[in-house]
């Protein structure tokens, strides 16, 4: 399992993101299901978590990639 934590300018409160795979192995072409569980304390609304890595180096994983609603709003 792999898990991060995010904090928000004006807010106290975090986001919590935490994923693992359904297996441990997996063969060439076959689909990876990623379980993925979100905490989210902060009162800014997500509109997008995305999952990434590679076969190779699975610990490169990155788990947020997110923007809150803010932050969409202006940019």
């Amino acid at each position: 399992m792999a898990e991060t934590t995010r904090h928000f300018l004006m807010s106290d409160r975090s986001l919590h993101l935490e994923a693992s795979l359904d297996k441990e192995l997996y063969y060439h072409g076959e689909p990876i299901s990623v379980n993925v569980h979100v905490t989210n304390n902060s009162s800014k609304s997500i509109k997008k978590v995305k999952v990434s890595g590679t076969e190779q180096d699975p610990d490169s994983w990155v788990l947020w990639e997110g923007r809150g609603a803010s932050e969409l709003e202006q940019g």
